[in-house]
């Protein structure tokens, strides 16, 4: 019997019950074992050229559109400016933090280890980004919009100030992974790092299939 699965990130587990005309009755089936928990982006900024088979990653799903102006930084703006060594130390902390989010992810949900970042990350900026064309209809997007993208979606939280310490230090850590970033072709990391909360449950991790990368 093949498992369903829902088009949704957010479900609850399905029971299902029926009775024989004759009064015989049916044990309630319960939800699919390969379903991924709850908690999980809309939209993962997986690779699009490495398509998993069997159960379905999460952060598989539906995206909502995001007005382009909404992530694109305004004519004018000066990013702020500080110490390196400092926006560094600040980024990272702001890269595992929750907080920024609506639903309880961060950065570090998706990116661990640099997981799910696109092939084309290791180009400089600005570059072709699918989500930001799927969502957004922009072909070539800088780092720090995709910082408010991500911010906007899959996080669900809210765009920084363009001038903000905040921004300028997950730019300046972003930046930091960008360069030890070692593109492979097909990633094995899922869209969600192990031990997530967007992690698919044991036994139900999806084999990677490799298909030449399009960006």
């Amino acid at each position: 019997m093949k498992h369903s699965e829902p088009s949704h990130p957010v479900f609850q587990p399905v029971l299902a019950g029926a009775v024989f005309a004759l009064g015989m009755s049916i044990s309630p089936l319960m939800a699919a074992p390969c379903a991924p928990r709850t908690g999980c982006a809309p939209r993962s900024s997986q690779a699009g050229g490495c398509k998993p088979a069997g159960c379905k990653p999460a952060g598989c799903g539906s995206a909502a559109m995001i007005a382009a102006d909404k992530v694109t930084r305004p004519q004018g703006v000066k990013p702020y400016q500080g110490a390196v060594e400092d926006l560094l130390v600040f980024g990272e902390a702001l890269f595992k933090d929750p907080r920024l989010s609506s639903n309880g992810m961060s950065c570090n949900t998706c990116h661990a280890n640099h997981a799910s970042y696109m092939q084309s990350f290791a180009q400089p900026y600005p570059h072709y980004v699918k989500m930001a064309d799927d969502q957004s209809g922009i072909k070539k997007i800088e780092l720090d919009e995709v910082v408010q993208f991500c911010l906007l979606s899959p996080m669900a939280g809210k765009a920084l100030p363009w001038d903000s310490k905040e921004l300028a230090a997950l730019v300046a850590y972003t930046a930091a992974q960008q360069k030890t970033f070692k593109p492979s072709g097909c990633s094995p990391k899922m869209s969600c790092a192990p031990k997530m909360s967007c992690a698919p449950k044991d036994g139900c991790a999806p084999k990677m299939g490799c298909k030449p990368a399009m960006h």
